[in-house]
């Protein structure tokens, strides 16, 4: 049961990384007002690079499959949120090192685990050990989701003439940059982080808690359930 809960797990989040397709090829587009990507966009990957924290939440589809990303991200690993590949959802909890797995039937069903374990094991995080939490939380990261969005900026988006032009996004000052079906937003007063990104087939990544996101406390002693435990 160990193994299949792991490879559930794992293959959400490695299925995640489709979210960063969109980010990478919305850099591509053009505008006809506002300020040139040359100057702006460094100044993005720099809010990028120095960010401490942020919620990140997001839908995508995958040849036959629906995922969906609402995860907070804090430091250097710490995570704390809720992934669903298909329906199938779960819970994740890195902190201080640790990472923690809270499930529910679905999860289970997905990891072709016994439905009688559920009895046991829903609604409670599973301690997992560091080396099943590597392969599972490895390539989720804030600085890795983001940085593979903007770590490839084509060098057409460098040319001066290429603009964001200013509007609003969620009621708030943004300057857009569009092109091809993709559109980036970035926060259009103070620093230029990004507020979304979305893609020609319905996929979004949305940021919120900019450098303010943060995570839940670890669970009880009473809120877990080890793994040796489940057989």
């Amino acid at each position: 049961m160990r193994n299949r809960l792991m490879r559930a797990a794992s293959a959400a989040v490695a299925v995640s990384g489709v979210l960063m397709a969109a980010g990478c090829a919305a850099a591509a587009g053009s505008g006809t007002s506002g300020r040139a990507a040359s100057a702006l966009l460094p100044a993005v990957q720099a809010a990028v690079k120095s960010a401490r924290s942020v919620h990140i939440t997001g839908s995508v589809t995958s040849g036959s499959q629906a995922i969906t990303l609402d995860v907070s991200f804090v430091g250097n690993g710490g995570l704390a949120g809720t992934m669903a590949v298909n329906g199938a959802s779960f819970g994740l909890l890195t902190r201080s090192g640790q990472t923690y797995i809270k499930v529910n039937a679905a999860f289970l069903q997905a990891a072709k685990a016994p439905a009688a374990a559920c009895m046991t094991i829903c609604g409670k995080f599973v301690e997992v050990p560091a080396a099943d939490a590597q392969t599972i939380t490895g390539a989720l990261s804030m600085r890795g989701l983001i940085q593979k969005m903007f770590g490839q900026i084509p060098a057409s988006a460098r040319r001066s003439s290429v603009q964001f032009t200013p509007g609003t996004y969620d009621g708030r000052p943004a300057l857009r940059f569009s092109h091809d079906g993709y559109t980036l937003e970035v926060a259009g007063k103070g620093t230029p982080y990004p507020l979304a990104i979305s893609g020609r087939n319905g996929e979004y990544l949305d940021f919120s808690d900019w450098n303010d996101a943060t995570l839940p406390p670890a669970p009880t002693a009473s809120q877990l359930v080890k793994l040796s435990e489940l057989g």
